[in-house]
């Protein structure tokens, strides 16, 4: 038994780091796009987003069906938001669609990609009103909203309980969501200077 969950660690560990340079390479993307960083001197976010993408792509390659479902799912979320604002974006979202449009049958993975993308926007929209208004809310809801991506975490289970008993998916979630939020902290941001991109002189709070 030992031997046989080798591969399944194997996968889950390199689908976690695919997903965790996912996360942090699509945050250097919106620093440098949005929050005055420079990468070399320039704003640098095309190159970043052209990263990022090769980190999508390549987790979406090595995923099943199912976790490209989630993925495209998530797009649709961003698109929603109004989170596919930038060239950077563009770029990830065209390379996710296509990868998506050429190896996914949506027709037969709607209702699994409703599944996903329904608390995905509704939860997603929920957590922009909440950090962008000062609307009331209860300190737990708040305390819920504010932890990064846990949503995520809560529809990532619910799948693998759901439909597929695989914990790799799980894996490949949580490394995104502790990428995305690895630069959330100031004194990691400041190591960034050590891959030629600067920080700004007056640094607006990460979002």
């Amino acid at each position: 038994m030992m031997v046989a969950m080798v591969p399944t660690l194997a996968h889950a560990i390199a689908l976690a780091a695919l997903g965790f340079g996912f996360g942090t390479t699509l945050k250097v993307s919106d620093l440098l796009q949005e929050h005055g960083y420079r990468w070399f001197g320039r704003r640098g976010d095309i190159p970043a987003g052209l990263v990022c993408t090769a980190f999508a792509l390549g987790l979406l390659f090595a995923s099943p069906t199912g976790h490209a479902v989630f993925w495209f799912a998530v797009l649709v979320s961003w698109i929603l938001r109004g989170r596919i604002d930038g060239v950077n974006h563009g770029i990830l979202a065209i390379g996710m669609l296509a990868f998506v449009l050429s190896r996914v049958s949506l027709r037969e993975s709607f209702g699994l990609f409703c599944f996903f993308a329904i608390p995905l926007c509704v939860l997603g929209l929920v957590h922009d009103l909440l950090q962008y208004t000062n609307v009331p809310r209860p300190r737990a809801i708040g305390w819920f909203f504010e932890n990064q991506h846990l949503y995520w975490h809560l529809i990532a289970v619910a799948y693998v309980v759901v439909f597929d008993r695989d914990v790799t998916f799980v894996a490949s979630v949580w490394g995104f969501v502790k990428g995305y939020g690895f630069f959330y902290d100031e004194a990691r941001r400041e190591k960034l200077s050590r891959v030629g991109i600067a920080l700004p002189s007056t640094e607006p709070p990460a979002s």
